[in-house]
């Protein structure tokens, strides 16, 4: 047979992929393309779950919530190229480890554990008058501010 002819085969080990990607927020195949990046299937997915999060995370925790369904390594990948893109903000924690989020209008308060990298998010209103005073004259932004802590969990170590 010839090898055009030849059905094609996935490794073994590898997943199929699906069929289409799921199309539930059309901005997001917007910013993909504008990003010059392809839509397929899995960076729709990710992108779509990054948007629905409201905190930042890291691609290891992205990927156990994706339950598996992709491969660690395209997690990784893609939410690389999407910072680059700029579709979502990375921030480097003191250990190495990266967190990722999708980008958000309102400034915004968040927490990230440089052990573990567990993150948390709070809004505008809990910034404190004070605080962005402080910012303001020493000379930062507003928009976004990142506070290093160790968790609960961490500590208890």
């Amino acid at each position: 047979m010839p090898r055009s002819e030849r059905p094609h085969r996935r490794p073994a080990g590898l997943p199929a992929q699906e069929a289409a990607p799921d199309i539930r927020d059309p901005s997001v195949l917007a910013d993909l393309r504008r990003a010059r990046l392809p839509a397929n299937p899995t960076r729709v997915r990710i992108l779509m779950h990054m948007r629905a999060l409201d905190r930042p995370v890291t691609p290891n925790a992205l990927y156990q919530q994706l339950d598996g369904r992709l491969s660690r390594v395209s997690v990784y990948r893609a939410l690389a190229e999407f910072a680059r893109a700029d579709l979502v903000n990375s921030f480097r924690l003191p250990g190495g480890k990266i967190v990722y989020s999708a980008g958000q209008a309102q400034p915004a308060l968040r927490l990230a554990c440089p052990q573990c990298g567990q993150s948390a998010t709070a809004p505008e209103a809990m910034l404190g008058p004070a605080l962005m005073q402080t910012m303001s004259n020493l000379g930062y932004s507003d928009q976004e501010v990142l506070i290093l802590a160790l968790c609960h969990r961490c500590t208890d170590l």
